[in-house]
């Protein structure tokens, strides 16, 4: 995936791929097209947030706002290392605000590649966004979904 919108590739984000050109998030983003967290060590988990707020926009890493610092505990509390065993994806890659869910679709092919790549045995959705880019169904919610196994279509691997 390329990290800067100066060098183009036609299989990943880039302010010439045919799905950023359609969603234009990358345009009013500081640090567009952000790659996926990927651990030093075995993945253990991938993690799938909405999408970059102010501090991940700012500096170009996902879950690093408060939401991240939270979760950052989490992991520390249940001794999992975040730099070794935690992937770390958002359901579109651009711009800070609430995405719409043809957003989150334009991006989703890119996620799609990373959660494949990553080939996590625990996949776990951080959200309305994340639970509806993973399934690709827009009726995701948070109430209804919480705790339950999600279908995921176009995963090309069976999770643990």
């Amino acid at each position: 995936m390329p990290r800067n919108p100066k060098k183009p590739s036609s299989s990943g984000p880039s302010p010439t791929h045919p799905n950023c050109l359609k969603c234009g998030r990358w345009k009013t983003a500081i640090k567009p097209f952000m790659p996926m967290t990927c651990p030093s060590g075995r993945i253990k988990l991938m993690a799938v947030a909405e999408g970059p707020g102010g501090t991940e926009d700012q500096v170009g890493k996902q879950m690093m706002g408060p939401a991240g610092q939270v979760w950052n505990g989490l992991l520390t509390r249940a001794e999992w290392d975040r730099p070794k065993e935690v992937a770390i994806q958002n359901a579109v890659r651009c711009g800070s605000g609430k995405p719409t869910m043809a957003q989150v679709r334009l991006c989703r092919p890119f996620l799609m590649q990373d959660v494949n790549a990553a080939k996590a045995p625990i996949i776990m959705a951080f959200g309305k966004w994340a639970g509806s880019a993973l399934q690709d169904d827009a009726g995701c919610t948070v109430k209804r979904d919480r705790g339950r196994d999600l279908a995921i279509p176009d995963l090309t691997y069976t999770p643990e």
